[in-house]
């Protein structure tokens, strides 16, 4: 063979591996897209509704935890309406002048609440010149207690007017009270409850 004619065929031959050359290479690129893994279009439909209905349920759920809130507060309130006042509460108590020898004492029982009438005590301490002239008390209500019996009690404010005597040089003395009352809703009875006021004489 002579040398052009071996030229020629090395031309050919080279010509012909550039064109198989790409269909080759496309060829790989088949094979290595044929280990790709593919997904059918309903996971992606999946996946939509997935995510559409998440704030769905979270709603639903803070939806649930607000209605237990809501009971659990409930329950909470009926355990504290249940439960005894502080005998301060129960039974609110002032006292002080009303003109130069009267004292007024108030005694407030809170609702469902009721005091004894004759369980009301009152006396004078610190008292050089004082004393007690007269006590004036406002009927009660007639009740059927279950520790008493047929007893006046009251379940409204109740006033106590006290008159006192006073010598001249007197200024000033300390009142004593004592009184008891139930709370009527749960029975239960508070034991007797006492008090101290300083007073001084109007000028």
């Amino acid at each position: 063979m002579s040398l052009e004619h071996a030229r020629e065929a090395r031309r050919l031959t080279g010509k012909r591996d550039n064109e198989s050359a790409p269909h080759a290479d496309a060829q790989r690129e088949g094979a290595g897209l044929a280990q790709l893994p593919v997904y059918p279009s309903t996971d992606f439909r999946l996946r939509n509704n997935e995510e559409y209905e998440m704030p769905r349920r979270f709603l639903q759920l803070g939806r649930v935890m607000l209605a237990a809130l809501i009971v659990l507060s409930g329950s909470r309130a009926a355990v504290s309406a249940d439960q005894p006042l502080p005998p301060d509460e129960a039974f609110r108590f002032k006292a002080s002048f009303r003109g130069a020898d009267t004292v007024l004492v108030e005694i407030v029982p809170a609702e469902n609440h009721y005091l004894y009438k004759d369980k009301l005590r009152f006396h004078l301490k610190n008292a050089n010149g004082v004393s007690i002239k007269e006590l004036r008390l406002p009927p009660g209500e007639k009740k059927n207690d279950p520790f008493f019996g047929l007893i006046e009690v009251y379940k409204a404010p109740v006033r106590a007017v006290i008159v006192v005597n006073r010598a001249s040089k007197a200024t000033e003395f300390t009142l004593f009270a004592s009184y008891q009352g139930c709370n009527e809703k749960i029975g239960l009875c508070y034991p007797p409850i006492e008090k101290l006021v300083d007073l001084k004489f109007p000028k």
